[in-house]
């Protein structure tokens, strides 16, 4: 019996761990950044530059895919190579819901709580991302910040919603 409930105990990580990894998400981001001699990718936080993100002036999309964030830098996969940027330079917008407006989470579940609500298309800062869940700062016309955290279907992740996002962010200060 002992060794039945060893081999027992032995089974019972693993599906958890199976479930944490389909559980992370990789998010198409912008990068918003106006700087016309690029923007960096470095190699660590903070490190030195990987790569540069071509700043060509037109409205092509500028796209990364990021996986994690450590203390406001974000961890992506851009011109084929891994590295990280600061969530400064980096955006998206919030989309429309079926009950209307999207708003801020205190937390990354849906029974955290409600914070702000987000006009649609409201221009957003990632900060942390967890499952399905980012953390975002959104600035509001008085220069009022707000932080907190929205689902992915209150995010604009579709071609279209990406493009007038991304235009959005253009016109942008």
């Amino acid at each position: 019996m002992k060794k039945l409930l060893f081999m027992l105990a032995l089974t019972l990580p693993l599906p958890a761990l199976a479930t944490h990894a389909q559980d992370q998400r990789v998010w198409e981001l912008l990068v918003v950044d106006k700087d016309p001699k690029g923007t960096n990718v470095r190699d660590a936080p903070s490190g030195k530059i990987r790569t540069t993100i071509a700043n060509s002036g037109t409205d092509a999309l500028r796209l990364v895919s990021a996986s994690g964030a450590s203390q406001g830098w974000i961890k992506v996969e851009a011109n084929g190579q891994n590295g990280w940027m600061h969530s400064s330079v980096l955006g998206i917008c919030s989309s429309a819901t079926e009950d209307g407006e999207p708003r801020l989470h205190k937390g990354p579940q849906d029974d955290a709580g409600f914070g702000a609500p987000l006009p649609y298309g409201s221009l957003l800062t990632p900060l942390d991302m967890k499952g399905t869940w980012l953390k975002v700062r959104y600035v509001d016309a008085k220069g009022k910040a707000y932080e907190g955290w929205l689902p992915e279907q209150t995010l604009s992740m579709s071609e279209g919603g990406l493009e007038n996002c991304a235009l959005a962010w253009k016109k942008h200060k």
